[in-house]
């Protein structure tokens, strides 16, 4: 017979897709994901974090993605919007250094949450903390 112990079912971190062109950027990013418990992936390409998410097994519960990403093909919000095609309740979060939360949310775009660059660590982890609790 097991034990009470033997029953329970160890809860997985939360999975985090981050998509950023700045290296420094995603690797404070997924520094900051890290330490608040999330395995995280990381992708300097909408393309390759979708073909990736494509693939996933489960699939992540969050995504972080960049606006623009350099001379890249995709946005993040069309990155964003072609995961919400693939699971409609994902969460998502968009920083951004050249559009701002109004344009954002005026084109209806597929954004949970947004933070302008720069911002402080301590923003983008009280928005992380919303969005993965």
């Amino acid at each position: 017979m097991a034990g009470p112990a033997e029953n329970k079912t160890v809860a997985r971190p939360p999975l985090v897709f981050v998509a950023e062109d700045d290296p420094h950027l995603l690797d404070l990013a997924v520094l900051i994901l890290q330490s608040e418990g999330c395995d995280c992936r990381a992708f300097a390409t909408g393309e390759a974090a979708l073909t990736a998410f494509r693939s996933a097994a489960p699939k992540p519960s969050l995504i972080v993605s960049d606006f623009s990403m350099g001379n890249n093909k995709m946005t993040g919000t069309q990155f964003l919007a072609e995961c919400k095609k693939l699971k409609p309740d994902l969460k998502t979060f968009l920083v951004s250094g050249s559009v701002d939360e109004l344009t954002v949310r005026e084109d209806g775009r597929p954004v949970d949450r947004f933070l302008g660059k720069p911002f402080k660590a301590a923003e983008f982890v009280q928005i992380i903390r919303e969005l993965i609790r």
